[in-house]
């Protein structure tokens, strides 16, 4: 495998560009069993699950540090939904995995999550 070193990148198509270290450093897609879906995943290597409601995404490729912005969401629901009380939030952020967990207003439960992670990696 080959290795390009840039500080900016731009895709085709594109006017504008932008710094390399701006994009997306991780993201995955799993099952309420914590298998990783079709949808697929980038830079993730498994998956644990931590119990009821929790996944841990592991990374191929360690961030430099914990990762600067991330995002969840749990059956297609964004962070937080208002309508019925349901959250999904990062329980834990290192340089080696992100894992978020899901509580749907009553309880704690599993389902399937995403996640996106932003920063640097090692």
């Amino acid at each position: 495998m080959s290795t390009i070193t840039v500080t900016n990148i731009k895709a085709t198509g594109e006017t504008a560009s932008r710094s390399a270290t701006g994009i997306a450093g991780a993201f995955g897609d799993c099952d309420a069993s914590g298998a990783i879906t079709t949808t697929g995943s980038f830079n993730v290597s498994s998956v644990t699950d931590n119990g009821t409601s929790g996944k841990q995404f592991n990374y191929t490729n360690n961030f430099a540090n914990p990762a600067l912005g991330g995002a969840g969401q749990a059956n297609g629901v964004g962070s937080f939904s208002h309508s019925s009380g349901a959250f999904i939030y990062c329980n834990s952020n290192t340089a080696s995995h992100y894992s978020v967990q899901y509580y749907n207003a009553l309880a704690y439960a599993d389902t399937t999550a995403q996640f996106l992670a932003l920063g640097e990696l090692a």
